[in-house]
């Protein structure tokens, strides 16, 4: 999800991740992850797990969600950035719509 387009800055610099934004603060200045977002990221990995070969190793989907290394027993293995990115379902897309920029690509 770190590679979407998204609305606002991170509250603060050396945070790892995207939120919590200067946006997402609530009165008393507390800092919050937005409900859609957690929801979004729920559905999206319901829709990878659904899609997911059970058997099959499949490199260039591996590839399009962000992973640069994997490892199981007996391998182990850096993989090369190519082509290819995940389409946003829609359910995902849905939920994400408040923070996605428009006119921007969704992948970065």
């Amino acid at each position: 999800m770190e590679r979407l387009a998204l609305r606002g800055a991170p509250l603060t610099e050396d945070q790892a991740l995207h939120f919590p934004t200067a946006e997402t603060v609530d009165r008393r200045g507390a800092a919050y992850i937005p409900i859609g977002l957690k929801y979004a990221q729920i559905e999206w990995a319901f829709h990878i797990l659904a899609r997911a070969p059970e058997t099959t190793l499949d490199r260039a989907s591996l590839r399009a969600q962000g992973v640069r290394s994997f490892s199981r027993p007996g391998l182990s293995e850096q993989l090369t950035p190519g082509p290819g990115t995940l389409p946003l379902p829609p359910e995902v897309r849905a939920y994400l719509q408040p923070w996605l920029i428009a006119g921007r690509r969704i992948y970065r």
